[in-house]
């Protein structure tokens, strides 16, 4: 037999620990269903996340979901990061989704949406905060019909920040919406949208079968108030597409055209309404270029130079009338107070889950 004091000391899962013992405050007694990967991503491996959980939750009403919690986005193991105080990337992912009558198992597609959000983090460098909104480019579950196209980034209704011996953790939630709730957010606020939809909703259960909670028109009119209240707080929309190219037409006379996919078009709307109307700049940004529009008395643009992105400054009014004027449908678009600029909408293609096959063309 060894000599015990010769081997070497267990590795510490202190944080792995901190986080089990928060889920067991909130699920006593209950055992979850739970899955590992089988190689590191450290070695190789393609997922980032070395466990999801999934527990059953069961309001008063006897309605139930499942509250899937990721194992990773943190330090699990030993402190390796530099910052005392944060363990990790400082939050792991939560996700509830409403459970279907009879249903004893979770669904499996929760676990590589989960995945795909750690692939970004790990890849891009890019945090998540609560307030953040994410496009998904298509529905959340390609085998479902759903309207459900979008997440916002919640703060988990039940799981609080802990503090680990590896640092705090944070579980931010993503909630499921549709397409026109994410423009009503980006025309308002992540967190006050939230809190409307918490009045029916109050864990933030995504649920696929769902319609727009805009379709109430009680909902819809508190939404609207609040809009036109505080107009928008997103400075930025994000884009899967974008393109921006200055030419020079008969007679000398220049134009600026601004390229985007189809899906865009309803969160461009909101950012003319919701932050250029209100006197608020923001920016259009894609993969390889940006554009800002900025508020301003009167017309002009400057294309991108070295360092600079491309601006459009434009009034109020104008805004509104080339709000009003797009549709998420292929065309050039144009408005008489905005000469020389047009707004070009190309088709937005969704793609399966290999990224190969394409299954739905929007525009």
């Amino acid at each position: 037999m060894a000599d015990s004091s010769t081997q070497d000391p267990e590795p510490s899962t202190s944080g792995w620990d901190a986080i089990t013992a928060a889920l067991d405050k909130l699920y006593p007694g209950q055992e979850p269903r739970h899955w590992g990967t089988l190689i590191p991503y450290s070695l190789g491996g393609p997922d980032p996340l070395p466990g999801l959980s999934a527990y059953l939750h069961e309001d008063e009403s006897g309605v139930a979901h499942w509250h899937f919690v990721s194992f990773g986005m943190s330090e699990l193991y030993e402190k390796e990061s530099e910052e005392p105080d944060i363990s990790g990337w400082g939050f792991e992912f939560t996700f509830r989704l409403k459970a279907k009558a009879g249903q004893t198992e979770p669904p499996k597609w929760p676990l590589g949406f989960l995945q795909n959000l750690a692939r970004y983090v790990c890849s891009s460098g890019n945090v998540f905060a609560a307030g953040d909104y994410l496009p998904l480019n298509g529905p959340i579950a390609l085998e479902e019909e759903t309207l459900i196209h979008a997440a916002l980034v919640a703060e988990d209704p039940e799981l609080k920040p802990i503090d680990t011996p590896n640092g705090r953790v944070q579980f931010l939630q993503f909630v499921g919406v549709t397409m026109d709730e994410l423009a009503a957010t980006l025309a308002w606020e992540t967190k006050k949208l939230l809190k409307v939809m918490q009045m029916n909703n109050p864990f933030l259960v995504t649920d696929l079968s769902r319609r727009s909670i805009l379709e109430d028109p009680s909902t819809a009119q508190t939404v609207a108030l609040g809009t036109a209240r505080d107009g928008s707080s997103s400075g930025v929309l994000f884009v899967t597409e974008l393109g921006i190219a200055e030419s020079r037409k008969l007679l000398g006379k220049k134009s600026l055209t601004v390229s985007l996919a189809a899906i865009a078009v309803a969160g461009f709307q909101a950012s003319l309404r919701g932050r250029t109307a209100f006197g608020r700049p923001f920016s259009l940004a894609g993969p390889e270029t940006t554009v800002t529009f900025v508020p301003a008395d009167s017309f002009s643009w400057k294309a991108a130079d070295e360092g600079h992105p491309a601006e459009v400054a434009l009034s109020a009014s104008a805004a509104l009338s080339l709000a009003k004027a797009l549709q998420p449908v292929r065309g050039d678009y144009s408005v008489p107070d905005l000469p020389g600029l047009i707004v070009r909408v190309v088709p937005s293609q969704i793609l399966d889950h290999t990224g190969t096959k394409v299954v739905e063309v929007i525009g």
